[in-house]
């Protein structure tokens, strides 16, 4: 698997739709389900996290190794 994302990121830049489609099929519904769940731990009254967008940019950034995720 890690090798087929490479091969998908050397050619983001000749395709970049194939990059939007890796990102949206891949990385966006990860990033999603931690935000959604910080939203619902803060507004539950079990965690600290007032921006639940930020919080899931950066713990996405935590997993992605040199690839693109989230704010980048």
């Amino acid at each position: 698997m890690t090798a087929l994302f490479r091969i998908v990121i050397a050619e983001v830049p000749g395709f970049p739709v194939l990059g939007q489609m890796q990102f949206q099929l891949g990385e966006l519904p990860y990033f999603t389900s931690v935000q959604r769940y910080s939203e619902s731990e803060h507004e539950a009254g079990n965690a600290d996290v007032p921006d639940a967008e930020s919080a899931a940019a950066q713990r996405c950034r935590g997993f992605a190794e040199p690839r693109v995720c989230g704010a980048r």
